[in-house]
């Protein structure tokens, strides 16, 4: 694994991106129960030095392999080595090479190894040192490209020197001036090919790293980190693959041109052959390479992004993706997890808000910004009681109590809200529930007597199955409709969605009926005259309630 430590890929997951777990960081844009889905998480890499000593060792036996072609098909009597004599001298320097290679590469990786080292340990790294392993890895494909490219450019100016010291004597300053610069190109051209693709190898691979170094993104806030937009990263492969080439190809025929007018044409023409031969060659190994990194550097965090839109249609606002990079596409990612805990967090906030009010009522206020004030509606208002509810109350301790209630009212809300009403509030034992607002339902008086119906149902159940052998519990319910005021009510500091107006209160006069009549459902004769469908009703009479001049007529429903 990147770090010795880790052997396995979830451990270090739920180490790292701990800030997206629910238990660990309350609040956080996730709902209850849930934990981030990160959509296409790239496994860790195995054994980064070696892979990352693999990239470069291939690449630079690319460049070389370019280089030694080179000289044999395009340039052939630039550059000629006498093994017997040059040989050694190649070897060490390449091997210098390759060592001051191996110990800046080693260099750059030191903050990541121990970033990475304290994290996979469960430890919490120094600020300072996350910070500049986070740096590096946004910096390391630019860093290990230049540090290729230097390499290069240092061999192709020790080989140029030593080269010059192989032309013959008396030669021209300008002939001696034009040998050198090919010999230095030559090796230069090689140099940028195998720069190029180290840079764009390397980056794959720390893209795979950089979502672990990052669990809450913030890559694009990074100072000091290099980017590369995509429109530079395209321009850049299309250079090196189609016009880099051409460059060169013209450059060596406007040269093999002007040596067919003083040596033979035939010997031009070869050459022309050989060069054009080489550059296909050359363009045709570098097409195979170079789009293919660059295209997946595109199209993976496009294809990750494209999974995680269609996860989130589907209506799991858990789902992330990983921020891997700091262009375009990082920035669009980045975007979308925004959003996406946006959505979280407001589906967050309805289901808290729900728990205190009404789905329907939560929605509502959500949609519309609260601001005092209200609109005058006809609804149904339903109050209910439970019978003796003191006396039960004084016999039991507080937590039995509350535990009486709570079970309770699981079995008489579902009564209520399938029948299209919202629970408004709980006062103690009663309920008071409202049809028709804040949603219009043009049958709220059938609806709020068909749940008065199914509360006394519930409630049988509730004797029968949650309090077998205890005295059953009784319960008065009230039905009246009429005109109200419904909206927000209270101060900018602090607001209430309510129901307001005489409907409310005749309603809560109708159910203290019910200890007079000895009822269980009763409902006012304005509830009465707006039912659509038939009920067993029993005519009651009119009876004076407190607060009212006139007597209130009444009808008892039969449960």
């Amino acid at each position: 694994m990147i770090f010795p430590a880790v052997r396995r890929r979830q451990a270090l997951c739920d180490r790292i991106l701990c800030y997206y777990r629910a238990e660990n960081q309350p609040g956080r844009c996730i709902l209850p129960g849930q934990t981030i889905n990160i959509e296409g998480l790239p496994e860790v890499p195995s054994r980064p030095r070696l892979r990352l000593a693999v990239i470069q060792i291939a690449s630079n036996v690319v460049g070389a392999f370019f280089c030694t072609t080179y000289f044999m098909f395009v340039e052939p009597d630039t550059f000629v080595i006498d093994l017997d004599r040059e040989l050694t001298t190649i070897f060490l320097m390449t091997l210098g090479l390759v060592g001051l290679g191996f110990v800046t590469t080693r260099y750059w990786q030191r903050s990541i190894l121990e970033a990475g080292q304290i994290l996979a340990g469960g430890g919490t790294p120094k600020p300072e040192l996350l910070a500049k392993a986070q740096r590096d890895t946004l910096n390391a494909p630019l860093i290990y490209s230049l540090t290729s490219m230097a390499i290069w450019v240092i061999a192709a100016l020790f080989m140029t020197f030593h080269s010059l010291q192989a032309v013959p004597a008396g030669t021209a300053l300008r002939q001696e001036l034009a040998f050198g610069f090919r010999v230095f190109a030559g090796i230069l051209v090689s140099g940028v090919a195998t720069a190029t693709i180290v840079f764009f190898a390397c980056d794959r691979f720390f893209r795979r790293l950089r979502p672990w170094f990052f669990p809450e993104g913030g890559l694009l806030e990074v100072k000091g980190a290099f980017r590369l937009p995509l429109k530079r990263r395209l321009m850049f492969s299309f250079f090196m693959v189609g016009l880099g080439p051409m460059i060169v190809l013209s450059t060596m025929v406007y040269r093999i041109a002007r040596f067919t007018m003083v040596r033979d044409p035939s010997v031009g023409l070869d050459s022309l052959l050989n060069v054009i031969f080489y550059l296909l060659a050359v363009s045709a190994v570098m097409a195979l390479v170079l789009p293919r990194l660059v295209a997946k550097s595109i199209s993976e965090p496009a294809r990750r992004l494209e999974n995680a839109i269609a996860k989130l249609q589907a209506g799991d606002l858990s789902v992330r993706v990983p921020v891997n990079d700091n262009d375009e596409l990082g920035v669009l990612s980045a975007s979308f997890n925004q959003m996406a805990a946006g959505l979280a967090e407001r589906e967050r906030i309805k289901d808290a808000f729900g728990r205190f009010v009404t789905p329907a009522i939560a929605q509502a206020i959500l949609d519309n910004p609260p601001e005092p004030g209200g609109t005058s509606t006809e609804v149904s208002v339903l109050f209910s009681d439970i019978r003796g509810y003191t006396r039960l109350s004084e016999r039991l301790d507080p937590p039995q109590v509350i535990e009486l209630l709570n079970t309770y009212f699981s079995h008489m809300v579902p009564a209520i809200e399938e029948n299209q009403g919202l629970v408004y509030q709980f006062v103690g034992d009663a309920i008071m529930a409202v049809f028709g607002a804040p949603i219009r339902l043009e049958d709220h008086a059938t609806q709020a007597v068909a749940a008065g119906q199914g509360m006394l149902e519930a409630l049988d159940q509730f004797n029968r199955y949650e309090r077998p052998g205890l005295p059953p519990l009784g319960m008065g319910i009230g039905i009246h409709s009429g005109p109200v005021v419904a909206g927000i009510i209270g101060s900018q500091q602090r607001m209430e969605y309510r129901v307001v107006g005489d409907t409310v209160n005749l309603a809560s006069r109708v159910e203290g009926l019910n200890k007079t009549l000895g009822s269980e459902l009763l409902i006012s004769q304005a509830t009465a005259e707006r039912l659509s469908r038939p009920f067993e009703l029993q005519d009651l009479g009119s009876h004076q309630v407190k607060g009212k001049a006139e007597a209130v007529h009444v009808f008892g429903v039969a449960a």
